[in-house]
């Protein structure tokens, strides 16, 4: 029997360029001096010096064979690659334009609601000059946060806490759930609640908040974190 000596059989597969060999072919090679080494056992006693060097150039070649890898056992495949982890702040897909949450405070569905959004969400002097804009709008659910809209005239205003905004909330589906909402635009008539929305703009990214009260009582707290913004005029 072949002393395990030696005993590299099963190695870590690492890719080009480092001496790679996978376990089958190091099958392969073991099989193959296996062959010899029951040859060289026929020999009579004066070819010990034979068998030890024979043994020599097995460990050598498949210790170069492995790269110099620690074995592995049978239940890790030997090709997989471990996935990176994630940073720990990354809660949302690196893709995600905006992320969204909503705090309800009594009416019909109090309570938090969260939703993101992979197409970008808010924009800024695209649709109208001097516009803060987040339109959001999920016509495939059928419970929890449908539809955030947000509008605030004014950028100017906006970076500081302007009173003149729109916000319309659709919880369920969004063309039969219950809406909560504040119109405070002094264009638009007639007005609902109260409140103030503010954006926080750092040129790249941006933050809206909106905190307010619909006019029939109904606390909204609404934040939306803009990861990617459609900037215009």
């Amino acid at each position: 029997m072949l002393p395990h000596l030696c005993d590299r059989t099963r190695l870590q597969f690492a890719g080009p360029g480092t001496g790679y060999c996978r376990r089958h072919t190091n099958q392969l090679l073991t099989l193959a001096f296996v062959q010899q080494w029951r040859f060289l056992t026929s020999l009579q006693e004066h070819s010990i010096l034979m068998k030890s060097l024979y043994l020599i150039v097995l460990c050598a070649a498949l210790t170069a064979c492995s790269g110099g890898e620690p074995a592995v056992s049978d239940t890790a495949a030997s090709d997989t690659v471990a996935a990176p982890v994630p940073a720990a702040s990354a809660d949302v897909p690196a893709n995600t334009a905006t992320v969204m949450q909503v705090v309800l405070t009594g009416g019909k569905d109090p309570g938090t609601y969260n939703a993101s959004s992979v197409g970008r969400t808010c924009s800024v002097g695209t649709n109208e000059i001097d516009v803060w804009a987040s339109q959001f709008t999920d016509d495939t659910a059928s419970k929890g946060l449908s539809t955030l809209q947000v509008t605030i005239p004014g950028a100017a205003k906006a970076k500081a806490g302007a009173s003149e905004f729109n916000v319309g909330i659709v919880i369920g589906n969004f063309m039969q759930g219950n809406d909560y909402s504040i119109e405070t635009r002094s264009t638009v008539k007639p007005s609902r609640g109260t409140g103030t929305a503010k954006v926080d703009d750092d040129g790249t990214t941006a933050t809206i908040t909106v905190k307010g009260t619909t006019a029939t009582g109904v606390g909204i707290d609404a934040t939306v974190k803009c990861i990617k913004v459609s900037r215009g005029r």
